[in-house]
């Protein structure tokens, strides 16, 4: 709900691909039991499902776009994608600043600190974030279940890299967030 909302239009191959992606991110958090071969299909019945309701539109090439704008059912599917938008949120503030190229956080206690008070910065200015305060414990644990999933490795020194193959779910959590939210937490 939320890839279609932010996007306007997207294929199902790619929804398949964002969604796996993403799955691997949030999956603990969240508690999520499914494993990734069950992905495809659980999206598949899920967006079908959603057609179904008219909360989503497909076109005769396949594309799923949202219902028209001003239609009750545009609104119940905006509703719906931002249950995960503040989860994703802080999983892209905290890869953006492991990834940032210009003094990134080196270690574990500086990427969360800096992630606590950038999302503070970012609540302020643009009602960043879950509906709880920031907490720093959210960015700790976060940051321990990517390093514990192999997409954030931790040196010796104790200065955080982040895995190659993490630019890609890292590429689709942005299609999932406002240009407004990318563009304010890449300036901050």
């Amino acid at each position: 709900a939320c890839l279609i909302d932010q996007n306007r239009q997207i294929d199902r191959a790619r929804l398949q691909q964002a969604v796996g992606d993403i799955y691997e991110l949030i999956r603990a958090e969240l508690f999520l039991h499914w494993s990734a071969q069950a992905l495809p299909a659980l999206t598949t019945t899920l967006t079908d499902l959603l057609i179904g309701s008219g909360l989503l539109r497909q076109d005769d090439s396949g594309n799923l776009m949202p219902p028209e704008a001003t239609s009750p059912a545009a609104f119940e599917l905006h509703l719906i994608g931002e249950a995960i938008r503040p989860f994703l949120e802080r999983h892209f503030l905290l890869l953006s600043l492991v990834k940032a190229e210009k003094h990134p956080p080196r270690n574990r206690q500086a990427l969360e600190d800096t992630c606590l008070l950038l999302a503070q910065r970012l609540a302020v200015l643009y009602g960043f974030g879950a509906p709880e305060p920031a907490e720093k414990t959210s960015y700790a644990s976060l940051l321990a279940h990517l390093i514990d999933i192999d997409l954030i490795h931790e040196d010796e020194a104790g200065v955080l890299h982040l895995a190659e193959r993490l630019n890609q779910p890292l590429a689709h959590t942005e299609l999932i967030l406002s240009a407004e939210v990318r563009q304010a937490i890449r300036l901050l």
